[in-house]
């Protein structure tokens, strides 16, 4: 109710989908001048047009990360983001995965730009499997327990 629903208004997210169900959102509710970022902040970074970033978080590097990796059990790293949706959804899964005893490491991909850059991460959340430190399977978007711990079991 604060905003001027005349006032350029520009909407973005990672990717482009849920800035673009928030632009049909806001066009519906009588927002005449909404410009959606089409393919979000990844499609911005990958034409590498300028980006603020918040220089306060220290970025952890590839070699950081994997000296995080168990030498010796399966590992599930979760990157994903305080902003995203979906992240926030999976919460709950990663929470039982941990109280049964799995390894989960969790990634602030939203802070940590270099790392989600060298992973090649183009969405929130992705889930890596790590057997020791080698990645063998890679999952996107929401999953359910089930798909998680049957790759953690393989």
């Amino acid at each position: 109710k604060a905003l001027d629903k005349s006032a350029p208004l520009y909407v973005y997210c990672r990717s482009g989908g849920r800035s673009a169900n928030a632009t049909q959102w806001l066009q519906q509710n009588g927002f005449s001048k909404v410009h959606n970022l089409l393919g979000g902040i990844t499609a911005w970074e990958e034409k590498q047009f300028p980006i603020e970033i918040d220089i306060q978080t220290n970025q952890m590097t590839l070699s950081q990360f994997l000296n995080l990796l168990p030498k010796d059990k399966k590992t599930l790293v979760d990157i994903s983001a305080v902003w995203c949706p979906p992240c926030k959804k999976m919460e709950p899964i990663m929470d039982s995965l941990k109280k049964e005893g799995n390894v989960i490491i969790t990634i602030d991909g939203g802070s940590q730009k270099t790392l989600v850059e060298e992973l090649n991460i183009k969405a929130f959340p992705t889930f890596i499997f790590y057997d020791k430190t080698k990645e063998y399977k890679r999952l996107v978007g929401l999953q359910t327990f089930e798909e998680l711990k049957q790759n953690l079991d393989k």
